[in-house]
C-alpha cells in the first residue's frame, strides 16, 4: 500500500469506482458459494470453541470454589476438634496454639479472586 492510498488521516482510501461484480459473480457460482461455506462454517466453528471454553472454564472455577470450602470447613473444624481434644487433656499449649492459629489464618486469611 503507498502513502497515495491513504487519506489525511491515515485510513485507506477504496476507489468507490471499483468494479466488484467479478467477485460477486464468483461468490454465487458453485465453487464460490462453497468458499464462502467453508469460510462462514470456518467462523462459526471458532466461534462455537470460544463459548464452550469459557462455559468449562466458569464450570472449573466453580468446582474448584467449592473444593475450596469444603476444604476450609475441614480445616476449620478439625483444628476446632484437635484443639478441644488437647485442651481437654491439658496438653494444649503455645506451641500448639501457634500452629493451629498458622494453619488456620493460612486458609482463611487468603485472599479470593477478583472476579
Amino acid at each position: 500500500m503507498n502513502s497515495s492510498d491513504l487519506d489525511e488521516k491515515g485510513q485507506a482510501v477504496v476507489d468507490k469506482n471499483s468494479d466488484w461484480s467479478p467477485f460477486i459473480d464468483y461468490l454465487r457460482s458453485p465453487e464460490g458459494h462453497q468458499i464462502a461455506s467453508r469460510v462462514v462454517g470456518l467462523i462459526e466453528e471458532i466461534k462455537k470453541a470460544t463459548l464452550d471454553k469459557g462455559a468449562i472454564q466458569f464450570q472449573l472455577d466453580h468446582k474448584q470454589k467449592i473444593n475450596l470450602y469444603f476444604l476450609q470447613g475441614a480445616v476449620f473444624a478439625i483444628a476446632i476438634i484437635s484443639a478441644s481434644t488437647l485442651t481437654y487433656y491439658d496438653k494444649f499449649n503455645s506451641p500448639m496454639a501457634l500452629l493451629f492459629g498458622t494453619m488456620v489464618g493460612y486458609f482463611f486469611g487468603r485472599r479470593g479472586d477478583s472476579n
